[in-house]
C-alpha cells in the first residue's frame, strides 16, 4: 500500500532548516498563513533531508491494511527520523 506522507517539519521554529532554505521571518509568516506555500516547504524540506513523501507500507508491515494508524505512524518516524503528521493511502 502506497501513502502519502505529511512530514512534521517545524517551519517556525526550525532555525538551521530556515537558514538552510535561506528564509526570512517574513517567508516563514507567510509560508504558516497559506497551506499551499506550506506543502511547497514540506516538501523542499524533504527533499533536502531526503525523506519521500511517498512510502510503500509494504516495505514495514506484511498486511498494512490490518496496523493500526499509530503503529504505522510509528515505524515511518522510527525509519525516517521524522514524526508524521498524517498519511493518505493512495494506492493498493
Amino acid at each position: 500500500m502506497l501513502v502519502k506522507v505529511s512530514w512534521e517539519f517545524d517551519v517556525e521554529n526550525d532555525t538551521d532548516t530556515q537558514e538552510m532554505l535561506g528564509l526570512s521571518d517574513g517567508d516563514i509568516e507567510a509560508i504558516v498563513a497559506d497551506p499551499e506555500r506550506l506543502e511547497l516547504y514540506n516538501k523542499d524540506v524533504a527533499t533536502l533531508f531526503g525523506v519521500p513523501q511517498y512510502v510503500d507500507l509494504n516495505l514495514f508491515f506484511d498486511d498494512p491494511t490490518i496496523i493500526s494508524d499509530d503503529q504505522i505512524k510509528d515505524a515511518m518516524s522510527d525509519e525516517y527520523g521524522w514524526l508524521v503528521n498524517s498519511f493518505k493511502k493512495v494506492k493498493d
